[in-house]
């Protein structure tokens, strides 16, 4: 899940760029670009999860209901860098240094991929960075339903994806209101 949301945005920044003779002669709404790159990464992300699948079977890991908690997480996944990335589409045509910052692993170390921050973190830290960085409710979630069976944090899914919804539609709009400076910009 990590991979997946760090080449999606990452492609983001650049993609309108990448695109350029697709974009100066016919229209396109630029989403379509960020929804054809997550569709790959989404892709790729499916041959990880068949290996964790084969791995679990390996290694017995019973399987439970809990397990189906992934399917929403995964769809939490989708929507809140779908609306990251529109973000990053309609800054990256701007400011061509982006690329470069974005790569900064800072929330890499954040996401909690080789620690699991419920146990390694404790107090305050614990909670902002389980419940405020996104990455890291996700993952720690999908750790929490998949490996230990645990019910989710329900109610942080329901404010996430209201998140995602909102920063979503705010994308999308976002890249309507310019997308005519992009081809004059790149």
């Amino acid at each position: 899940s990590w991979e997946f949301f760090n080449r999606s945005i990452n492609q983001s920044v650049k993609i309108v760029k990448k695109y350029k003779a697709v974009v100066s002669k016919v229209y396109l709404p630029k989403f379509v670009l960020i929804l054809s790159s997550m569709m790959v990464n989404a892709f790729k992300m499916g041959i990880s999860l068949g290996i964790v699948a084969i791995t679990m079977l390996i290694y017995r890991i019973p399987p439970s209901l809990t397990m189906l908690w992934v399917i929403p997480y995964l769809l939490l996944l989708f929507l809140l860098t779908f609306g990251f990335s529109c973000f990053l589409l309609h800054c990256g045509v701007f400011f061509e240094d982006l690329a470069n910052i974005v790569r900064v692993r800072l929330l890499f170390y954040m996401s909690g991929i080789f620690y699991n921050p419920e146990v390694q973190l404790t107090g305050v830290v614990r909670y902002l960075m389980i419940r405020i960085n996104p990455t890291c409710y996700i993952i720690t979630q999908l750790r929490n339903t998949v490996l230990y069976g645990q019910m989710p944090l329900w109610h942080w899914f329901i404010v996430w994806a209201v998140v995602g919804l909102i920063v979503s539609a705010l994308g999308v709009a976002l890249i309507y209101r310019y997308e005519r400076r992009y081809v004059k910009t790149i």
